[in-house]
């Protein structure tokens, strides 16, 4: 199955702040960094420590169909085709992730993938503004539940969608 065959895109800036995936359905959620290579600055040496993408499921969209109990992540770029999945710090194994649900308070839920090898790869490589991941629960049409995520983007009022660098630099 060819994913970018008859693939529409919808930002999520027209969905309400809000990115929708439901394998199962054929609905994927891709995100993409254009502003990452702006982080490295001219006048300073910088080292990537780690890079955490933290995405949190929008508040109350999961009650009555519950989050998908893993998540992981494939690569992607401006042709929309898969990549290679994400694979954990070992190299050996696709990083999947649970959610981190808040059942106390149900605000602090979030799904939290440590992506800092292809952070690197792509603060180091030109042209990697179109580079980006699929979150996928599993290889579309191979879903046999109905569950679906429903995340918030960056600029989402309460559940925003987050890159989190830790970055050395030194001036030179």
């Amino acid at each position: 199955m060819d994913p970018a065959a008859g693939l529409t895109e919808f930002p999520s800036e027209q969905t309400g702040n809000m990115s929708f995936t439901q394998a199962g359905m054929g609905v994927l959620l891709k995100m993409t960094f254009p502003g990452l290579r702006s982080v490295l600055k001219e006048d300073a040496l910088m080292t990537l420590l780690s890079a955490k993408l933290i995405i949190r499921p929008v508040d109350q969209t999961y009650r009555l169909y519950s989050l998908p109990a893993s998540l992981y992540l494939v690569q992607t770029d401006a042709t929309n085709a898969m990549g290679n999945p994400v694979l954990d710090s070992t190299g050996a194994n696709v990083l999947n992730m649970a959610p981190s649900i808040d059942y106390i308070y149900g605000v602090n839920t979030y799904y939290e993938f440590n992506v800092t090898a292809y952070i690197n790869h792509m603060l180091q490589t030109a042209g990697s503004e179109t580079a980006g991941f699929y979150l996928l629960q599993n290889a579309p049409g191979t879903v046999r539940e109905v569950n679906r995520a429903i995340i918030g983007n960056m600029l989402h009022a309460t559940n925003k969608i987050q890159l989190v660098l830790q970055v050395l630099t030194i001036k030179q």
